[in-house]
């Protein structure tokens, strides 16, 4: 999501646009007879139709979503045993367990391009590691670059020195091995997978301290204000000076201090807002973003008090055959950068990550209490 981010900075990439646009090859779909769009945007919040590892759809006239890959575990799902009935178990999926190497996106669209989408794009959340295959395609189609280099890159600017896509031949120091249950329970070797049908849903290694400089990085730009100022330009021009902050209506109550972020924070802002239709986990009231799973909380500042148990914060988990993960951010409740935010040394706020090497494991609740207690004990 960083990388379609920049490219949405750059100018070079409109979410809004049919994906063919950028991925000619990818063909144009129909629902009950009627041509539909597919967009970049529909697929960042998994609104776009685009299945996931299932194709039962195509057996029977059920919608029914699986489980997310990633999103939720099965403990945390509340649409597992609605969808039981019609859906194997999530890791039950034979595109789990892809051992061929796929040398190019374009070779991984293969997988799953021709398929009829699950329902009209755009009326169903859907989580879908496919979906961001497509969109892997797309920000190569916007960038004129392969998705390899792009994600170099991109360890490289935010001094990510341990994170690697998840390829099997290079030698990579500390790689750790993965943990499944046979069907005695007995703990036993992960079978080997290939990972090069899904780097950008869901193929790559990193390590704890890199996954938190990354979280940083990422709550800093969304919490920096620039200063307000006002050009000779805009006033030769009779025009009002414009920044990031005056953008949203908003004037930061002092200018922060210190560079930019990777990203602007009015990009953040929008990654980070719920989809009104992408609800995952509807007791629970959490979203799907743009590439992000978001607790709404009080989503007017960064800094803003949101009080009771359900603060504001977003996360993603990660789940694959032998491993499981979290990154969670949840931003300063009550003053420390962000609009209107009092004067502090950004970021604030706390970040967890954490990952275990044994295949389906719930950690997302664990982060947030551990995140809600430093949270407590800063304030004290």
């Amino acid at each position: 999501m960083a990388i379609v981010a920049r490219a949405m900075e750059n100018g070079v990439l409109d979410l809004d646009k049919p994906v063919q646009v950028y991925v000619p090859q990818f063909p144009e779909k129909s629902v009950n007879g009627e041509k539909v769009k597919v967009t970049t945007r529909q697929l960042l919040c998994h609104l776009s139709g685009v299945r996931h590892y299932s194709k039962n759809y195509m057996k029977q006239k059920s919608t029914a979503s699986p489980p997310p890959d990633g999103a939720t575990s099965k403990a945390e799902d509340s649409q597992k045993a609605a969808a039981a009935s019609s859906e194997p178990d999530e890791y039950e999926n034979a595109e789990y367990y892809i051992k061929n190497k796929f040398e190019s996106t374009q070779a991984a669209l293969a997988l799953f391009k021709d398929d009829p989408l699950v329902h009209k794009p755009g009326t169903k959340y859907l989580y879908s590691t496919h979906a961001w295959t497509l969109v892997a395609a797309v920000v190569e189609g916007a960038t004129k670059t392969k998705l390899p280099v792009l994600f170099r890159r991109l360890f490289r600017d935010l001094g990510l020195g341990n994170t690697y896509l998840d390829e099997n031949d290079p030698l990579i120091y500390n790689r750790a091995r993965n943990y499944i249950r046979n069907k005695n329970g007995t703990l036993i070797n992960a079978p080997y997978v290939d990972c090069s049908y899904k780097y950008a849903g869901g193929g790559l290694l990193s390590t704890m301290p890199d996954l938190l400089q990354f979280a940083h990085i990422m709550l800093y730009s969304y919490q920096y204000q620039e200063p307000v100022t006002e050009s000779l330009s805009a006033q030769g021009k009779g025009g009002k000076a414009r920044s990031e902050a005056s953008t949203t209506g908003t004037v930061p109550a002092s200018s922060s201090s210190g560079k930019p972020g990777y990203l602007r924070p009015s990009t953040v802002r929008e990654m980070w807002t719920p989809v009104e239709l992408a609800k995952s986990v509807e007791e629970e009231g959490i979203f799907y973003g743009l590439g992000w799973a978001v607790m709404p909380g009080n989503l007017t500042a960064a800094a803003a008090s949101v009080g009771g148990e359900n603060p504001m914060y977003v996360q993603h988990t990660g789940g694959a055959i032998g491993a499981s993960s979290v990154l969670l951010i949840l931003p300063a409740q009550g003053g420390g950068g962000g609009e209107g935010g009092a004067s502090a040394s950004l970021p604030a706020g706390v970040c967890v990550a954490m990952a275990v090497n044994m295949i389906d494991v719930s950690l997302r609740k664990t982060a947030l209490q551990i995140a809600q207690l430093f949270e407590r004990v800063s304030d004290e």
